[in-house]
C-alpha cells in the first residue's frame, strides 16, 4: 500500500521503509528545512530571507520554496545554520524524531490514557493520510508544533498556567492560529486565568508589534506568509467552501463575489465554534465525569474545532487529528463502528478516482477527505455530549442495555 502526499509525492505503508528513504536521501527529502536553513544564512548575511532569489544565491541553486514565517522565528532556524547542509538536515531529523518519541508519551499517558493500546500506534502512523510521515519528509516543523501544543495542554491539566501560555505564544509566532487555544483557559476554574487570557494576547501582540515596527521584513512576511493555498496545498474547510462555490457557479453559469465564499466560511467556523463552546459548557453537568477528565475532553474537542475551521489546513498539521480521533473510535463507538472507522481513517487516499464521469467528484473528496472525517469526527463527539447530558448517562461508559422481557 502506497500513501499520496499531494498528487505526486507517495508513501510506502512501512515506516521503517519510509524512513530509510529519509535517511539515505537528504537531496531530496525535508525541503521545507532547506528553506528554513537557507533562509537563516540569507538573514545573517544581510539578504532577504523572503526572496527566493537570496536564498538561491546563498544555496548556489535554485530554492523552489520561500520563508512563510515572521520574521522572529528566524532565531529558531539560525543554530542549525552554524553547520553544513547535511549535518543540519541530520541534526534538524534527529531532533523532531525526540520530540515525536515525546509526543508519543504525552499522547498515551496523559491524553488517551486508558484508551491507549498497541493499536493506537501503527493507527497513528497511517492515519490521515499519514500526516506524521510526511511532516518527517518534507522537513517543516509540525512536529515541533504539535509537541509544543501538547506539551502546553499537559500544562494546563497541571495547573501551570504559565508554562501552558508560554508554550501557546512561543508555537503561535511561527503560524499563529495556535493562538485559538487560548480559549481553554477560559473553562477552567482557576481565578487567574483571565490575567493569564489577557497577558498572553497582550504578549503575543507586543512581539508582532515590535518586530513590525523595527523590522522591515515584517512586511515581507505579511505579503508572502498570508497566502493560503489551494486544493490539495491546503485541504482545509475554507478552501473546501471556495472550490465548492466556484464549481457551483460554473455549473450554473453564475458569477461570484470573492467575498461571498468568505462569508459562508465566517458563518460556518463561528456554527461550530458556538457549538463547541456549548459543549464545553455541557460537560460539567454530564455524569461521573471527573474534573480532569472533564479538561481532558474538552481539549479534545477543542483540536477537532481547530481543525475543522483553520484556515490553513496542510497535510502535516492533519495530525492534530490523529488522539482526538482515536478517542472517538475507544469511547463512543461500538465495535463494529469503531472498526469501520479505524478503517476510514488509516485509508489512503488514491491518487486518481479511476472512474470516468465520476474524477470531478471524487478528486474533490480526496482532497478534502481529512477535514470532512474531522467535521464527522466533530459531529460524533457534540452529539454524544449533549445526548449525555440529556439522558444523565456517562460520557464514557455506554447506556445499560435493558434486561430481556421474561
Amino acid at each position: 500500500m502506497s500513501i499520496v502526499y499531494g498528487k505526486s509525492l507517495r508513501f510506502s505503508a512501512d515506516p521503517i521503509y519510509n524512513f530509510s528513504l529519509i535517511l539515505s536521501r537528504p537531496s531530496f527529502y525535508q525541503w521545507d528545512f532547506k528553506t528554513f536553513y537557507y533562509a537563516a544564512k540569507a538573514h545573517a548575511s544581510g539578504l532577504n530571507p523572503y526572496g527566493v532569489t537570496s536564498l538561491s544565491q546563498i544555496a548556489k541553486k535554485p530554492v523552489g520554496f520561500r520563508f512563510r514565517y515572521p520574521p522572529q522565528t528566524l532565531l529558531f532556524f539560525r543554530p542549525f545554520s552554524f553547520f553544513n547542509l547535511n549535518t543540519a538536515y541530520y541534526l534538524f531529523l534527529a531532533l523532531k524524531c525526540c520530540l515525536l518519541g515525546g509526543m508519543f508519551l504525552l499522547w498515551t499517558k496523559i491524553f488517551l490514557k486508558r484508551e491507549a493500546d498497541i493499536w493506537f500506534y501503527p493507527f497513528a502512523l497511517l492515519a490521515f493520510n499519514t500526516s506524521i510521515f510526511v511532516d518527517i519528509a518534507a522537513g517543516n516543523i509540525s512536529i515541533f508544533e504539535q509537541f509544543g501544543l501538547w506539551l502546553g495542554f499537559f500544562f494546563l491539566l497541571k495547573r501551570r498556567l504559565f508554562l501552558f501560555c508560554l508554550a501557546i505564544v512561543l508555537i503561535a509566532n511561527f503560524k499563529i492560529t495556535p493562538l485559538f487555544f487560548l480559549i481553554l483557559l477560559l473553562f477552567i476554574n482557576d481565578k487567574k486565568k483571565y490575567l493569564y487570557f489577557f497577558g498572553s494576547l497582550l504578549t503575543f501582540g507586543l512581539i508582532q508589534s515590535f518586530y513590525y515596527f523595527s523590522s522591515p521584513l515584517y512586511q515581507d512576511f505579511l505579503i508572502f506568509g498570508s497566502r493560503l493555498e489551494k486544493g490539495w496545498g491546503n485541504p482545509s474547510s475554507f478552501s473546501l467552501l471556495r472550490n465548492l462555490i466556484s464549481g457551483l457557479a460554473h455549473l450554473t453559469g453564475q458569477a461570484t463575489f470573492s467575498v461571498l465564499h468568505v462569508g459562508i466560511y465566517a458563518v460556518f467556523a463561528a456554527a461550530v465554534l458556538v457549538i463547541s463552546w456549548r459543549a464545553v459548557i455541557a460537560l460539567k453537568s454530564v455524569f461521573p465525569t471527573s474534573e480532569v477528565d472533564r479538561e481532558r475532553i474538552m481539549i479534545l474537542l477543542a483540536c477537532l474545532a481547530y481543525a475543522v475551521v483553520v484556515p490553513r489546513f496542510i497535510a502535516y498539521s492533519q495530525m492534530i487529528l490523529i488522539v482526538p480521533a482515536y478517542f472517538v473510535l475507544k469511547r463512543f463507538l461500538s465495535g463494529m463502528e469503531g472498526v469501520l472507522l479505524f478503517l476510514l481513517i488509516a485509508f489512503q487516499t488514491p491518487q486518481h478516482s479511476g472512474m470516468p464521469g465520476m474524477d470531478q467528484v471524487l478528486d474533490f473528496i480526496w482532497t478534502y477527505y481529512s477535514v470532512l472525517l474531522g467535521l464527522g469526527l466533530l459531529i460524533v463527539f457534540l452529539l454524544r455530549i449533549f445526548r449525555s447530558r440529556k439522558e444523565g448517562t456517562s460520557l464514557f461508559v455506554p447506556p445499560t442495555p435493558p434486561e430481556p422481557a421474561s
